[in-house]
C-alpha cells in the first residue's frame, strides 16, 4: 500500500466500518464529486480566482488523500473533466453561431 495512502487511512473498527461502511463510502464520493464540479467550474476561468482553484483540484486529485478515497486515477479524471468541458465548450460555439445566422 502507497505510504502515503496509508497516512489517510481511517483507523476504524472492523464491526463499526462493516455497519457504517456506507456512510463513509457516500462521504468520499461526495468529496470527490465536490471537487470535480469545483474543477469544472474553475476551468471556466470567469473570476482571478478559478486558476487557484484549478490547481488546488489539481494537487487533490493527485494527492494521497484522493487515493485513499477511491480506486479512481485522478490524472484519468482531470482529462476526462477537461474533455467534456471542452467539448461542451465547442457545442456552446456551434449554438452561438447557428443562432446568429438564423437572425441574419
Amino acid at each position: 500500500m502507497n505510504k502515503d495512502k496509508e497516512l489517510f487511512r481511517l483507523d476504524i473498527h472492523p464491526a463499526v466500518r462493516q455497519s457504517h461502511g456506507c456512510v463513509w463510502e457516500d462521504l468520499a464520493h461526495a468529496v470527490i464529486l465536490q471537487a470535480a464540479d469545483d474543477y469544472r467550474s474553475a476551468l471556466a476561468g470567469e473570476t482571478d480566482e478559478d486558476e487557484d482553484v484549478a490547481r488546488e483540484c489539481e494537487l487533490f486529485f493527485l494527492s494521497g488523500w484522493f487515493e485513499a478515497l477511491t480506486d479512481l486515477d485522478g490524472r484519468m479524471l482531470m482529462d476526462r473533466i477537461k474533455r467534456r468541458w471542452s467539448n461542451d465548450q465547442g457545442r456552446v460555439r456551434i449554438q452561438n453561431k447557428k443562432s446568429a445566422m438564423r437572425k441574419r
